[in-house]
């Protein structure tokens, strides 16, 4: 029954630690998020990385994963944005997070992304695509939908060959 305790939310796992060994040993950790707030935002500041949020009082965890790990945890120690986030996306971590309160829980920064040196890797940097060589065609691909998504966002009645000469116009 493994697959009954790993389930994917968005695009982090949360998993049940009772009945699932995790054998990662994270490169920090912070118990005291009250205290720690402030050096945790002020040393991920910039890196890229794994981080798991681990409930003390049930053993539940969540694993996330950010470009920007200070931009991504000040996000879970803003209460507004979580009480938003809530009402539009329904998050279990989140509402974890408001119900047991920062102090039941334990932050472990799993890996940074920045220390790894990826041999196979085309893009060095987590999230972005610099460095990476697109085809001319793939180009062309890439515009075709981003055409067909504005056109039906923002295509007030024109038919798909009027808005695109509206649009081709309007660059020039």
């Amino acid at each position: 029954m493994l697959f009954g305790l790993i389930y994917l939310v968005g695009h982090s796992l949360v998993i049940n630690t009772e009945y699932v060994f995790l054998s990662v040993v994270p490169v920090v950790i912070y118990s005291d998020l009250k205290v720690d707030k402030k050096t945790i935002l002020k040393v991920n500041k910039g890196k890229s990385g794994v981080y798991r949020w681990t409930n003390k009082v049930n053993g539940d965890a969540y694993i996330g994963s950010a470009t920007d790990l200070t931009r991504r945890l000040r996000d879970y120690f803003s209460s507004n944005f979580l009480f938003k986030e809530i009402l539009n996306n329904n998050s279990i971590m989140y509402r974890a997070l408001l119900k047991y309160g920062y102090s039941k829980f334990t932050l472990e920064i799993l890996e940074y992304w920045d220390l790894l040196n990826p041999n196979y890797n085309i893009c060095k940097t987590a999230g972005s695509s610099l460095g990476r060589i697109t085809k001319d065609h793939t180009r062309l691909k890439l515009r075709y939908v981003w055409l067909v998504r504005l056109f039906k966002s923002k295509g007030n009645g024109l038919s798909f060959s009027k808005f695109l000469l509206y649009i081709w116009k309007k660059s020039k």
